[in-house]
């Protein structure tokens, strides 16, 4: 489906919520799925007929592919199999099973795109969902996100949290840092967040958030000040110090927690390389310093994106600086390589810097993020070498920084569609793929999405350029 540019613009004032519209009534029958009722409450988007943009057709029974059992309908020709229609054309969402309604798919925000998909509280245009704004930062806000590359807003718990840099009259430079914590389910929205950590700069020390990750109770940071940590339910606390730099002058790109160690890459600037170090949780202090992952490093690219998974390490990494070389998937042990070995190569050009990784310990996935034909791939973990990855979405025009799982989906955000940043839910075996809309806050000035935040049992939530979070319903 073409989907237009233009659109009629509801104002939200000051990023106000919208009303949601009544529902459309759906009626039981089947536009053409093996006669079977509605088949599935979703039928042409997860069931029968559906088809990722580039994924696999499934035709669906039961349930038309669906997490949702078909039901009896009124006709003649298969009461009681709630099977969806045939196998969809390699698009996203194919025709066959699709229920009708008594609504404006286009335009209806209870029925937007297919009967009884609900935006919530944001309105529908051209078939798709428009997000709503869920975390609105300070007006005074010049920047939002002090961060590197695919962490510069996560979420945890039921709360999200994103950074801003604020400008302060009573500070020369007039900076401050924070951390902003708001929960997904306030009474209203959108809101500002409360503050977890609040760093002044004041330029007898200047501080900088280098790279940030998470567990379930602290946020972890390489800063100006080395290696510090917060606990994600502070009010406005200054961060303490776990390790110091494990070498003067160089910068950290990325940090990640394992399930005993953190991992750092440190980025020196003169040479342009950067080596993995590595630090026991349980050494975690303000005189601990870091040391070396065996034989991972000095490496002559950037290395970013780096993530672990059991026993072993993955990340992304090119040479940002000369872009001679695309960006290519690599992993090694924990406790690093042989004398004479090197890192084992995965996928060698993953387009650009915005790639992203996520695993869920049985697959790793990871985004290829060419224009036009950018895709979604996974391998099965534990790796083998020379394995040949698998494609789950394909012809993507770019992605934008970040991949969201949940038992079921992953998440991905499409960064040069003409339409918009539309954010696509797929199947983790890439059996089904579905439109969930679009990551625009429709507030006149149609704020573009730029990295995938977090997902919840209701929500897919995302950052935009601007610093407001939005989100767009994950179901039906």
């Amino acid at each position: 489906m073409t989907l237009s540019k233009t659109r009629a613009v509801t104002s939200l004032g000051v990023l106000g919520l919208l009303v949601a519209l009544g529902a459309g009534a759906c009626s039981s029958k089947s536009d053409s799925g093996g006669g079977a009722g509605d088949g599935a409450t979703d039928g042409g988007s997860d069931g029968a007929g559906a088809s990722g943009k580039g994924g696999h057709s499934a035709a669906g029974s039961g349930a038309g592919g669906s997490e949702n059992a078909g039901e009896a309908g009124d006709s003649p020709a298969g009461a009681g199999s709630g099977e969806g229609g045939a196998a969809g054309a390699d698009t996203v969402g194919g025709s066959a099973g699709e229920a009708t309604c008594d609504a404006n798919l286009q335009t209806d925000s209870n029925n937007c795109g297919r009967c009884g998909h609900s935006c919530g509280a944001a309105d529908c245009s051209d078939g798709l969902c428009y997000a709503e704004p869920v975390l609105v930062p300070n007006p005074t806000v010049a920047e939002l996100t002090q961060s590197g590359y695919n962490q510069r807003t996560f979420f945890s718990a039921g709360n999200l949290y994103a950074w801003e840099k604020v400008d302060d009259a009573a500070l020369d430079p007039d900076l401050r840092y924070r951390l902003l914590r708001t929960p997904v389910a306030p009474a209203t929205l959108p809101t500002p967040g409360v503050i977890v950590q609040d760093i002044p700069d004041d330029g007898s020390a200047p501080y900088f958030v280098d790279a940030v990750n998470y567990d379930s109770t602290y946020l972890y940071q390489c800063t100006t000040a080395g290696g510090t940590r917060v606990p994600l339910n502070a009010n406005a606390a200054e961060p303490t110090v776990i390790f110091k730099a494990p070498v003067a002058g160089i910068d950290c790109n990325d940090i990640a927690i394992g399930g005993s160690a953190l991992f750092i890459s440190s980025h020196n600037v003169v040479a342009g390389k950067d080596t993995l170090y590595t630090l026991p949780l349980n050494s975690l202090g303000p005189n601990a310093v870091p040391t070396l992952v065996p034989n991972i490093g000095p490496r002559d690219n950037d290395i970013f994106s780096l993530t672990v998974v059991g026993n072993d390490l993955y990340w992304i990494e090119k040479d940002l600086s000369l872009n001679a070389t695309p960006p290519n998937l690599v992993t090694a042990p924990t406790v690093g390589v042989a004398a004479g070995g090197k890192p084992t190569q995965i996928d060698a050009d993953l387009g650009n810097e915005s790639a992203s990784i996520a695993s869920d310990g049985a697959y790793l996935y990871w985004t290829d993020t060419h224009g036009a034909i950018g895709e979604l791939r996974r391998t099965p973990l534990p790796y083998t070498a020379g394995a040949a990855p698998e494609p789950l979405l394909k012809d993507l025009d770019g992605l934008n920084p970040g991949i969201l799982m949940d038992s079921k989906y992953l998440y991905v955000m499409e960064a040069n569609n003409p339409s918009g940043n539309i954010v696509y839910r797929v199947a983790k075996d890439g059996s089904t793929s579905d439109q969930l809309g679009i990551a625009f806050v429709n507030d006149g000035a149609q704020h573009k999405g730029l990295q995938m935040t977090g997902v919840d049992a209701k929500f897919v939530y995302f950052l935009l350029f601007d610093g407001i979070i939005g989100r767009l319903p994950v179901k039906p």
